[in-house]
């Protein structure tokens, strides 16, 4: 069934009232010939995609499953070691990473000495099972997972079950406040079809918290993946997925070192794309402040 209505909002704008729709092609090389429907929700502000997909078959090969635990994927994992450590993240505490993809962020934790830290992904064996769901724990930690769901308030009701009282869930997504339909910059990056399903606004997604009992206490517009190493910012990045044809699979393949000495704008982002904050991602902050149900 197409998705003609919104997912995630209480009064349910519909697509045919839309002002804001588009045409996006796939970031993925294997399906960059098909383009996918898009549009804005004319109440919440939220990102759907229409039409429905065969989730085996685009995910069968995704891309995001190849990351290796390399240099930069290490430094990623230790500023989302930090952005949980600010927030009052110990040693001590137990963490579930919902969404883990192959694990690599579970087990760098492990390796750094945080021994009660659990994954689950369902689309990778290692992390399919279960069973981790069954107990609660102080953080729940969900990156860029909750767009790609069908249904994102079923899902988020499934994760917030394994946050414990006054636990901490953080929560990293796009943001489709500031997410542009007709912007190459973000058809190459942010709404990556036919993946991200409902990409929520701010508001909504605090709302829907809220509405779990659970109270934001801290947000982030910028993404952990914008960092002061050379080449290791998200500007940077989008545009290089640009200036190699537009697909993300470039993230996993070796670098082509000679195209960025040869453009001065990929140099300029690469060095200095720290400081563009472009505000299309967020993390939400929030604490659980009722009783488990």
């Amino acid at each position: 069934m197409p998705y003609v209505q919104c997912q995630v909002c209480e009064e349910g704008g519909r697509f045919e009232h839309a002002r804001d729709v588009g045409r996006i092609r796939s970031n993925v090389r294997k399906f960059q010939k098909e383009a996918f429907t898009v549009w804005r929700c004319p109440s919440c502000g939220s990102l759907h995609s229409l039409e429905d997909i065969d989730y085996e078959r685009y995910y069968n090969g995704y891309p995001m499953q190849r990351q290796k635990p390399d240099f930069f994927t290490r430094r990623l994992f230790a500023a989302r070691l930090r952005q949980l450590t600010a927030r009052g993240f110990e040693k001590n505490c137990s963490l579930i990473d919902y969404g883990c993809g192959n694990g690599g962020f579970v087990k760098w934790l492990r390796e750094k000495g945080y021994a009660r830290v659990a994954g689950y992904d369902p689309y990778c064996e290692p992390f399919a099972d279960k069973t981790p769901l069954n107990e609660t724990y102080d953080f729940l930690i969900s990156q860029d997972v909750l767009e790609h769901a069908p249904d994102p308030r079923a899902m988020l009701d499934g994760m917030l079950r394994c946050v414990g009282p006054c636990g901490v869930a953080v929560l990293g997504s796009p943001c489709a406040d500031r997410i542009r339909l007709n912007d190459p910059l973000d058809e190459a990056g942010p709404l990556h079809q036919p993946y991200h399903r409902h990409i929520l606004a701010q508001a909504q997604l605090i709302r829907l918290l809220d509405m779990r009992g659970f109270d934001v206490f801290d947000t982030e517009t910028r993404w952990y993946l914008d960092t002061w190493i050379p080449f290791l910012n998200s500007t940077f990045l989008f545009q290089y997925v640009l200036a190699t044809g537009g697909a993300e699979d470039v993230f996993f393949e070796p670098i082509h070192f000679g195209l960025i000495l040869r453009s001065p704008r990929l140099l300029a982002y690469g060095l200095l794309g720290r400081l563009w904050n472009p505000g299309k991602d967020m993390t939400v902050f929030a604490r659980r402040s009722q009783p488990l149900g």
